[in-house]
């Protein structure tokens, strides 16, 4: 018996032997009665209550210790039980415990003795510091006397031990406290040993440190942003260049578009496209920041954790500076060649192998193309070969070598000045540069020079007029012989005179100013008399010219005796007056006007004619007055010209008539005498209208030029060897190469000799005079090519045909694009009459589909006539699906577009169609990520169907079905078999190993009824890729193809994302009603087929023949939904019989019935209330379907054709 029972009966027994001797006593000491009739029977009612009440109080107690005896076990019990199950978790725990009271340990579990390396009685025996490692002591008693004086111990400890075997650990030992009244009276200590995390910290701490540091030490600024786009690390790079860029250096943790509030939202959605798939993304910017445009290279790289992109590092490279370098180094490698180019002598460059690698366009004149070449390959003579090789090697060697040579060209000896210069690297050769200048005609003109020398000379002294040297001062320097001649002295006498010495004393002012203009101006013309030795005068004219000689200016004097002339002057007078007579006559315009000051003496009437001024306003006037000049340096150069040689011919120069207009002439002038005085006659002609002609020569030549060179077009000329002598740039871009480089080949450099004999065949027709107008196709870097051509042969200035000029456009796309275009009118042609043909058959399907099933109802189940009604309700059906796909090519059937997982209409295609045989494997590889489709999912699931059909049927003997749907991303439009506009994709490609579709059909598979199945296989509609095709287009989506013979066909559908989300799947049970319905329809057995299901669902049957029937019954009968069909000839549609019925009846409900698509009246009908839209054939539970959406307030789904 347990305790608490035993308290509990001795309670009991207690008050039983308090009632038996407080009954004694009262027996023995103060009643004197019965016992047993004071124990219970003779006891006052008094007494009986307090001796019960006694008893209950005993009982009580003893219930009462009862109950305390009983918790006590139960806590001893719970206690055992709880320091066991201690004990049992402490052992099998994987950090240590150590249980310290009264600063002394009473317990350590095994694992604390296995990370001390201490046996348990030794480790209970020790102090914990002592435990530390030595370096650590310190710090742990420091820590220890600091929380005693404080009173809080810390939480957690972390330090390095090293164990009895001498191996170091690193521990961290977390404290928990039992107190009581406030004092501390154990401590728990849970000791972890976590040295490995501590070296993986230490390593990790190391290799962020290492990285920060590689980091800081990129040159490119870089970033890294969370998935929220913040900032979550930054180089030094960086910093520095926001700073240059005057940016804030605030980064870490901010937005990175509140950094860069300017990013545009493209660099948005790469950063979403990076986090999403994960691709790298390069880009190449320009922005302007702090007015000034930065030009930086992006790159953009996914960082993964756990197999997601957590983060995205940007590299930023800004190459502002290296761009703007390039454009210069462009610009300069533009002035280089211009400036090379400009050279009138050769220059050239060769490499290190010998090779030319560089000619300018002197040196492609002088001796033709030579790049690639060696110079013994060019050289025209052995030995310029070996000159050219000795100096070559002398300069790769490191020498540069300058000398003048001689080269025997053709019999023609040349004087060359040759210099090559070595090109180096970090003082290696790897180059030369070389010049050769023709000195031929320099050599000439020194050994002129030198002849002149000698000429001059003997000039000077046999010269027949008399010429003398003087100084600035006057000095005479030197005299030729006819000077002293002409003064009668000696050359001594003639030195130790001055300049004054040898004129009359009246002549020394004149003298005097000649000498003045002659310093001035260079140059001086005049007459002066000179007095001779004997002092007898002399008349002569003189010419001074300023000259330098040995670094001192010097004048030459060349003076002519014109006393003779002067006689001749009378002579001349006669022939004066036949001048004059020509000089008013002539057409042109003659003047005289006076050397000295430019005044006009004499002008004619071809003078007034050209300038529009009179005679007698003219004359006496200079040409600056007259304001005739246009331009002040044509004067100069009439001037200079009479100053240098007496007279000019044929100067073109502008003049300003009396009117203000303009007028080019043509002028020549001359030094005449007059009186002995020198005058200029001058001779105009007006060349205006003829500049005018000329002017409208080179502009239509300039307009030739610019349409030559700027037209599409490609346009080339031929010479009569059928080689090319001009061609724009668009040949050039047909070629890939430079038009120039087309200059002096022939076809069959460009063609082949195939092409090219074909070409030559037309040329040599149009050198013989005929015109060409042709298409052609030609081979053109490795792609034919469909050209149109027109060619026309040119002609000189007698008619005489020297080559062709020909005209060609490369209309391979055009043409690409026209059979495309056909194709598509054939498509549109065949769908309009397959939508026809089907919606006839709609309404002859409508009892075959509906029929079978009313009566298997009315059979028994067994009945031999159900497997008949079986075959030709599929029979039906199979007609139905095939009269659906001519709606479809016809753009007449009818949809629902809702949002549709591609993947799961796949799942469903492979699940019911299966491989004709076991040799044909199906490979699918579904993306997961896969976005929705917005479509019709029974035309959707008819496209994949008929394709992977196809597919199977190319395999006959076997091969791999690929079936991979992904989301795709196209950033520019794609063209193939058609063009693809750039936007996002869910993309599905079928790709078999089959046999591949003949290149000559490729163009004919999406036609309709188009089929390459034979007979005696099972033998196709020719519907399945026309249909294909058709739902396509209705999705707005895209088809592309690749096929080769024997390898295969790869089919590429594209379709429109969409970020609808798919709703969920309601059933397709069927529920009837008991509600009243009209059905309207002109065709008497689709209303008596629809009035069969209709009441095989329960519901009551009203029907009308037409619209006008329709509206009578209504104002006849309450009817809950109409049934309406939409084309009822010859009277009123559904659209406006619904129209009328709602005016009598606001509310009436209705649905659209129709064989054809929604067309725009029965989207006319949707819109003025009805519920839906039903497609015929109509079966039991499209109809029951769409009835109780109608009833029940179900909204209408969108449907599409």
């Amino acid at each position: 018996m347990r305790a608490e029972s035993k308290i509990f009966v001795i309670s009991i027994l207690l008050g039983v032997v308090y009632w038996v001797t407080d009954t004694i006593i009262d027996h023995l000491i103060y009643y004197q009665e019965s016992f047993w009739d004071l124990l219970i029977l003779g006891l006052s009612a008094q007494e009986i209550y307090f001796r019960a009440f006694v008893l209950v109080v005993i009982t009580i107690f003893g219930l009462i210790a009862s109950r305390i005896l009983r918790k006590r076990r139960l806590i001893e019990t719970a206690l055992r039980e709880s320091e066991i199950r201690f004990r049992r978790t402490a052992d099998y725990i994987n950090d240590g415990l150590t249980i310290i009271e009264s600063g002394r340990i009473v317990y350590v579990n095994d694992r604390a003795c296995e990370i001390f390396g201490c046996p348990r009685e030794e480790l209970m025996k020790m102090d914990a510091p002592a435990l530390a490692a030595p370096e650590e002591r310190e710090r742990l008693l420091h820590v220890i006397e600091e929380s005693k004086l404080r009173g809080i111990f810390p939480d957690e400890l972390r330090f390095w031990i090293v164990r009895k075997d001498g191996v170091r650990r690193y521990i961290r030992n977390r404290y928990s406290f039992s107190i009581e009244s406030d004092v501390i009276i154990g401590r728990y200590v849970l000791t972890a040993d976590i040295t490995e995390r501590k070296e993986n910290e230490d390593a990790l701490r190391s290799s962020e440190e290492q990285y920060r540091s590689t980091i800081d030490l990129l040159g490119d600024p870089l970033h890294v942003i969370d998935r929220n786009y913040n900032v979550v690390l930054v180089n030094q790079a960086l910093l520095k260049w926001h700073k240059e860029l005057g940016l804030d250096t605030d980064l870490v943790g901010r937005n990175l578009f509140s950094i860069y509030p300017f990013l545009p939202e493209s660099v948005k959605k790469e950063y979403e496209n990076i986090f999403k798939n994960g691709k790298t993304i390069v880009t190449h910017e320009s922005t302007d920041l702090s007015r000034q445009e930065v030009i930086t290279d992006t790159r953009k790289i996914a960082i993964y954790k756990d197999n997601r992109v957590e983060r995205v590092i940007t590299i930023i490279r800004d190459i502002t500076a290296a761009k703007k370098a390039e454009d210069q180094l462009r610009k300069n490698e533009a002035l280089l060649r211009a400036t090379m180019d400009s050279l009138p002598f050769d220059f050239f460059a060769m490499d290190e192998s010998g090779r030319y690698v560089l000619q300018n366009k002197t040196c492609l004149r002088n001796w033709g193309n030579i790049i690639g070449k060696l110079p013994e390959e060019v050289a025209p003579t052995e030995e310029i070969k070996e000159l050219w090789r000795r100096n070559n090697s002398r300069a790769l060697s490191g020498e540069t070598v300058d000398e003048e040579v001689i080269y025997a060209i053709n019999d023609e000896k040349k004087y060359i000045h040759n210099i090559i210069a070595p090109i180096l690297d970090s003082d290696q050769t790897i180059g030369i540069l070389g010049i050769n200048m023709d000195i031929t005609e320099r050599k000439a003109a020194e050994q002129a020079l030198r002849e002149n020398k000698e000429k001059y000379s003997l000039l000077f002294h046999n010269s027949s007029d008399a010429i003398f040297i003087h100084d600035l001062d006057g000095n005479i320097i030197d005299v030729n012989k006819k000077t002293l001649q002409l003064f009668g002295c000696t050359r001594e006498e003639m030195l130790k005179n001055k300049i004054e010495d040898i004129h009359p004393e009246n002549m020394l002012p004149t003298a005097k100013a000649a000498f003045e203009r002659v310093v001035r101006d260079g140059s001086v013309f005049f007459e002066i008399d000179f007095r001779k030795v004997n002092n007898d005068i002399f008349q002569a004219e003189v010419s001074s010219t300023l000259m330098e000689l040995g670094g001192c200016r010097i004048v030459q004097g060349v003076v002519r005796d014109i006393s003779a002339r002067k006689r001749a002057a009378a002579a001349l007078k006669e022939s004066e007056e036949r001048v004059r007579l020509a000089f008013d006559t002539s057409p042109d315009s003659i003047l005289i006007s006076q050397v000295n000051d430019g005044r006009l003496i004499q002008v004619n009437d071809g003078f007034t004619a050209l300038t529009g001024y009179l005679k007698e306003e003219a004359e006496g006037k200079t040409s600056s007055d007259l304001n005739l000049w246009v331009d002040i340096n044509d004067r100069q150069k009439l001037v200079n010209g009479l100053r240098k040689d007496g007279f000019v011919k044929n100067i073109e120069a502008d003049f300003r008539k009396k009117d203000g207009s303009v007028v080019t002439a043509l002028m020549s002038a001359t030094i005449i005498y007059l009186k002995g005085v020198p005058h200029i006659l001058t001779v105009t002609r007006d060349i205006t209208n003829w500049k005018k002609a000329e002017e409208a020569l080179r502009q239509s030549e300039e307009w030739f030029r610019t349409i030559f060179e700027s037209a599409q077009d490609m346009i080339f000329i031929k010479d009569l060897n059928l080689r090319y002598v001009a061609a724009n740039p668009a040949v050039g871009r047909l070629f890939g190469i430079d038009a120039s480089e087309l200059i002096g080949k022939s076809d069959h450099d460009l063609f082949g000799r195939e092409a090219s004999r074909r070409i030559a065949l037309v040329d040599e027709k149009v050198l013989g005079g005929e015109i060409i107008n042709e298409e052609s196709s030609r081979p053109v870097c490795g792609e034919e090519k469909l050209v149109h051509v027109i060619k026309v042969p040119m002609r000189d200035a007698d008619g005489q045909i020297i080559g062709l000029c020909g005209i060609a456009r490369d209309i391979t796309e055009t043409r690409r694009l026209q059979n495309f275009a056909l194709r598509a009118q054939r498509l549109e042609t065949a769908g309009r009459i397959a939508g026809q043909v089907a919606h006839d058959f709609n309404n002859l399907l409508g009892p075959l589909v509906a029929f079978p099933e009313l009566i298997k109802d009315e059979l028994p189940e067994n009945s031999r006539v159900i497997k008949y009604l079986n075959a030709m309700e599929n029979s039906a059906q199979k007609i139905a699906d095939i009269n659906q796909q001519l709606l479809t090519l016809g753009r007449r059937a009818h949809y629902e577009l809702t949002p549709l997982a591609l993947n799961d209409i796949v799942k469903d295609v492979l699940a019911h169609i299966q491989p004709p045989s076991g040799n044909v494997k199906v490979v699918s590889r579904l993306a997961g990520d896969l976005m929705n489709i917005v479509g019709g999912g029974a035309q959707i699931h008819r496209v994949i169907s008929n394709l992977v059909t196809n597919a199977y049927d190319a395999m006959e003997d076997g091969g791999t079905l690929t079936i991979q749907t992904e989301n795709y991303y196209l950033d520019e439009l794609a063209g193939g078999y058609e063009n693809i506009p750039k936007g996002e994709y869910v993309k599905l490609t079928l790709a078999d190993t089959g046999k591949g579709i003949p290149s000559k059909i490729v163009s004919k598979i999406f036609d309709p009824f188009f089929t390459t199945k034979a007979t005696d296989k099972r033998r196709g509609s020719g519907l399945g890729l026309s249909v294909v095709h058709a739902v396509m287009e209705d999705h707005h989506g895209y088809i592309d193809l690749e096929t080769k013979p024997e390898r295969g066909t790869k089919f590429y559908l594209y379709f429109p994302v969409t970020r609808q989300e798919i709703e969920s799947f309601q059933g397709d049970q069927i529920y009837g009603g008991e509600e009243t319905i009209m059905v309207v329809d002109d065709d008497a057995e689709q209303r008596d087929v629809t009035a069969k299901l209709l009441e095989k669902l329960g519901y009551t049957v009203l029907m009308a023949d037409s619209g006008e029937d329709a509206i009578q019954r209504i104002k006849e009968n309450t009817i809950d939904l109409i049934l309406m069909d939409m084309i009822m000839p010859p009277g009123i549609d559904g659209a406006d019989t619904y129209k009328k019925i709602l005016d009598l009846r606001p509310n009436q409900k209705a649905i659209i019935v129709s064989g054809f698509a929604r067309s725009e009246r029965a989207k006319y009908a949707l819109d003025l209330g009805a519920s839906g839209f039903l497609r015929k054939p109509v079966t039991l539970k499209s109809l029951a379907q769409a009835i109780r959406k109608a009833l029940d307030n179900v909204p209408a789904v969108t449907t599409a054709t």
